[in-house]
């Protein structure tokens, strides 16, 4: 029988710092809230939303700085009135808002949130008014293919449409009319208004519309009337990719971020000579004008330069370095010093790099970075060299330009065809927002962006996480990606408080700090997750291509970091499972590149596959003998569970091996991270669930990692001797 006597005294635990759900808790979450709100100092989490519990737990000091100080009940305005709240009893509704302003609490319900405006919806962007110059709708208008505009073929319904009306009451599709061709996409069972059908078709209105406002420079400026506005002027269709017309609207964006009128009041530019990689291509003429000879340079200390960087996928890598690869035996023709003459032919680069030289040369910026040409391929100590400078190359970048589009290096960004099939328009008048372009170009920065084959790729996940601003080249459109938000080439301008947002801030990750921990613990689980399921070709690279990331955010968290768990946080970083059915393999760290320590079993680092990180659903505190070392080994009391035939749940387990489970009274060592907390006035008994680490003695005595999970207390026999975790 199992001996219950000998469970984990209380003393050796201490509270996590921020109780909560790690995927939400099952309680209201506050909406992220417009600029211009007062709000926008709360401890949002890093999908935008606040736990009610964060709410409740603590305050701001003097200087805006949350802190968490635990309350039992409170008092909060409700309908107008002061309320009192017993936290533990009171009975949420789904839809309860809350938020704190000037210190003062406030719970709403969904109506009188959304009556307020008080609240912004996570699920959509938010469309908002961009600042864009008249002259470029001029040339985008005579550049437009296909059928002059004025001789569209319009039914009569279609003639003056009212761009309110329900999605389900739309008219039956005329055969001929080629606004009802477009209204074809909607589906006609949703309800929502037509005008607000943005996943189906798209509506901009021209410059000369009553939607337009004229700003000094002929633009469309951010000081438009604060009236309410569905229609923003925008493009029926795309420019020619790479034409002038198109390089016109990026440099916009950029002089936009850099004068700070982006949206980001601050900016998103590097501030000048904060970095300099070790070597740059310069994509600028040669003293007699020459532009076919791309030499690299080393950059000289002395010497500020405004560099774009390039993140981009190699592709398969079946023979070896691709021919285009700087080594050491062609780097001497290609270094500027070694002569006039020296350097690598234009024609001679893959299309994505030409394409990356044309785009920097079109932004004003005479050098460019290109790992497989800045780094010494084959060479590995100019390769770990370079590799720990991965962080300030991306982050020091005037901006990154991103090949979405492009499987490897041969394919070329700039090379978009634009479909007229696929992106038809028709310019109505419409009976409610007047002129209007009604086109199916949709701006779908997720589909595009977000979930192209650049984004499935390890490595680029932290070059977009630390990019201050991209350039996004996608097979439909272009996007530009800063801390005020996206803006498309249709002339769309998109904020979102949700994710995408932390990839767009220029000041990530030190913008973490502000963050209150179980946002802290949120961020670097849902990172992590991501990251542990993107592609990669060297399965040992996997550590690596992340590491400059991880230590950027240790630093930010003013933490140590061990193989990806952070020490502040270590009991959260432990507890993690694998995400697929299919088991997870040890990764084999060999010679070479690969890092000096190779990750031990605990760490999601070590092995090939998908993982999530265990949904903390009530309060934990967690036993402060699991630690690391001061050589960072993982020491812990190792203990024993048994499992007995109960006819009732007694927990869950993973192993990372995919076994189903134990056999019935089997014995299974395990290190106890850290048990259940009992609300007040319960005796949860041998019922209090524990969170463990299954873990097998190997040699010497150590122990390695073999899955975790979450069981009831009875279950466990706990012992006080120290194991060392490899």
């Amino acid at each position: 029988m199992l001996d219950r006597n000998k469970t984990t005294t209380p003393r050796a635990f201490i509270p996590d710092p921020g109780p909560g759900r790690l995927s939400g808790r099952q309680m209201p979450l506050l909406r992220a809230v417009p600029q211009g709100s007062g709000l926008l100092n709360l401890p949002f989490a890093p999908d935008g939303t606040l736990s009610l519990f964060d709410l409740i737990s603590g305050k701001f000091d003097e200087n805006g700085v949350w802190h968490y100080e635990p309350i039992k009940r409170g008092i909060f305005y409700k309908g107008g009135h002061q309320c009192r709240i017993d936290i533990g009893t009171y009975e949420y509704n789904e839809g309860d808002y809350l938020y704190q302003e000037d210190g003062v609490r406030y719970l709403l319900g969904p109506a009188e949130a959304v009556r307020q405006g008080r609240v912004l919806g996570l699920d959509r962007w938010a469309y908002l008014q961009d600042s864009i110059p008249g002259e470029l709708f001029d040339e985008c208008i005579e550049a437009l293919p296909g059928r002059e505009e004025n001789k569209a073929k319009l039914c009569d319904l279609c003639k003056m449409i009212d761009l309110n009306v329900a999605l389900s009451a739309l008219h039956k599709p005329v055969e001929g009319c080629d606004l009802c061709r477009i209204l074809r996409r909607c589906p006609r069972a949703e309800d929502h208004r037509l005008v607000k059908a943005r996943d189906h078709i798209r509506i901009c209105s021209p410059p000369n519309s009553r939607n337009f406002d004229s700003q000094e420079e002929g633009g469309v400026g951010p000081g438009f009337s604060k009236e309410k506005r569905e229609v923003h002027p925008g493009f029926p269709t795309f420019f020619k990719s790479g034409s002038q017309s198109h390089f016109r609207l990026v440099n916009h964006w950029l002089r936009l971020c850099d004068e700070g009128k982006c949206g980001h009041e601050a900016g998103c530019a590097p501030p000048s000579g904060q970095f300099r990689p070790t070597r740059l291509l310069r994509v600028s003429p040669d003293s007699t004008g020459r532009e076919d000879i791309i030499p690299i340079i080393a950059t000289s200390p002395t010497q500020e330069y405004s560099y774009v960087a390039l993140s981009h996928c190699w592709g398969s890598q079946h023979s070896g370095i691709p021919p285009w690869c700087t080594t050491r035996a062609n780097l001497s023709s290609r270094e500027a010093e070694t002569g006039a003459e020296a350097g690598i032919p234009f024609d001679c680069l893959p299309a994505n790099f030409r394409d990356a030289i044309l785009v920097t040369r079109a932004l004003g910026k005479g050098y460019l970075w290109v790992d497989s040409l800045c780094i010494i391929q084959g060479d590995e100590a100019d390769w770990k060299s370079e590799a720990s400078k991965m962080a300030d190359v991306f982050r020091g970048a005037y901006c990154v330009v991103a090949a979405s589009s492009a499987e490897d290096s041969t394919r070329g960004f700039l090379n978009r065809i634009v479909d007229e099939t696929q992106h038809d328009y028709v310019l109505v008048n419409s009976a409610s927002h007047g002129e209007v372009y009604l086109t199916t170009a949709v701006d779908d920065f997720a589909g595009d962006v977000q979930n192209a084959v650049l984004n499935s790729r390890a490595w680029v996940f932290q070059e977009r996480a630390l990019a201050r601003r991209t350039l996004h080249f996608t097979k439909h459109q272009t996007y530009f990606e800063c801390g005020g938000g996206v803006r498309c080439e249709t002339g769309t301008y998109m904020k979102y408080e949700g994710k995408p947002s932390l990839f767009s801030d220029p000041s990530f990750p030190h913008s973490l700090q502000l963050r209150v921990d179980i946002a802290k613990v949120k961020l670097f689980s849902e990172f992590f997750e991501t990251y542990s399921s993107l592609g990669i070709t060297r399965a040992s690279d996997r550590p690596i291509a992340i590491l400059a990331l991880a230590r950027e955010l240790a630093k930010t968290l003013d933490t140590k970091l061990n193989h990806g768990v952070f020490e502040s946080f270590l009991h959260r970083g432990l507890l993690w499972h694998r995400k697929q059915p299919e088991a997870l393999a040890r990764i084999e760290f060999g010679t070479g590149r690969d890092i000096e320590a190779p990750p031990p079993s605990w760490s999601w680092m070590a092995h090939k596959g998908g993982i999530a990180f265990a949904e903390i659903q009530d309060y934990f505190e967690w036993d402060v003998r699991v630690a690391f070392s001061a050589e960072s080994v993982l020491w812990a009391p190792v203990g024993q569970l048994r499992l007995e035939a109960q006819g009732k749940d007694v927990g869950s387990l993973w192993f990372d091996d995919a076994r189903e489970d134990i056999l019935e009274g089997a014995v299974q060592h395990v290190v106890v991270v850290g048990r259940q907390v009992a609300p007040e006035g319960v005796d949860l008994g041998d019922r209090r669930k524990v969170y463990v680490l299954l873990v097998d003695e190997g040699e010497e005595g150590a122990f390695k990692r073999v899955g975790m999970g979450m069981v009831d207390c009875g279950l466990v026999r706990a012992d006080d001797i120290p194991g060392k975790i490899m």
